[in-house]
């Protein structure tokens, strides 16, 4: 994948994060096949670092459970997403070997209204959110990497 696509993806999450819609729907306008699959590896491998950030190794059911109560109150809204999708796209990326019968559809949009939640919830500053980015960005180009090579 090439870095103008990575980097687009970037400020396309930046912008979703940060509740800049405008710049968001500009900057998804348009947005090829390649790019769409950019975009929810970005999203993905930026869900997965604030997920972990969050719950770390010793996470019980119960605190992901009450973190997607809360997080459906005061962050995304209950019609979003459903507590049982959003549980299980966080307790998957934990390491719980759960029976995937989400559809793609369904687990991206879980995952964006988790990742959303995660952002508020931490309070990351515009600064930190980049370095979240930063990090999902190379999981990204590390992922391409390793698929232009097979």
């Amino acid at each position: 994948m090439t870095t103008p696509a990575i980097d687009k993806s970037v400020l396309m999450t930046r912008a979703l994060l940060i509740d800049d819609i405008d710049t968001f729907r500009r900057l998804n306008a348009g947005l090829d096949g390649d790019g769409t699959r950019v975009f929810a590896a970005l999203l993905a491998g930026a869900f997965d670092k604030a997920a972990n950030d969050k719950f770390g190794k010793d996470h019980t059911v119960a605190d992901v459970i009450e973190f997607v109560a809360e997080a459906r109150v005061r962050y995304v809204g209950p019609e979003t997403v459903s507590a049982e999708d959003a549980e299980h796209v966080i307790r998957a990326v934990l390491g719980e070997d759960l029976v995937d019968n989400m559809s793609a559809y369904a687990r991206g949009e879980a995952r964006t209204a988790m990742l959303v939640a995660l952002v508020l919830d931490a309070g990351l500053s515009a600064e930190e959110i980049d370095a979240l980015l930063a990090v999902a960005a190379q999981r990204v180009r590390s992922f391409f990497e390793r698929q232009g090579r097979r």
